[in-house]
């Protein structure tokens, strides 16, 4: 590690970096998707498998309707 990357770090009021809470994964060579959620108590932690033509149309709205089922309030 540089030195400034070190300094960086160390830097007292620097912000941390976002949480990742949910991870949307597509698989172009096998055609396939999925969203992973990580936040805590989620009872349902992957939506899909989804596959082909219907990958783009899903991809679009599978983290709302997540939260709306699964994390009422929770804004996407």
């Amino acid at each position: 590690m540089t030195s400034s990357a070190v300094q960086a770090r160390d830097t007292p009021g620097r912000t941390a970096a976002p949480e990742v809470v949910g991870l949307l994964v597509i698989d172009a060579d096998h055609g396939r998707a999925r969203y992973d959620c990580h936040r805590p108590n989620c009872l349902q932690r992957r939506e899909g498998p989804v596959y082909g033509a219907a990958i783009p149309d899903w991809s679009k709205t599978v983290k709302a309707e997540h939260l709306a089922r699964y994390h009422q309030g929770e804004q996407p």
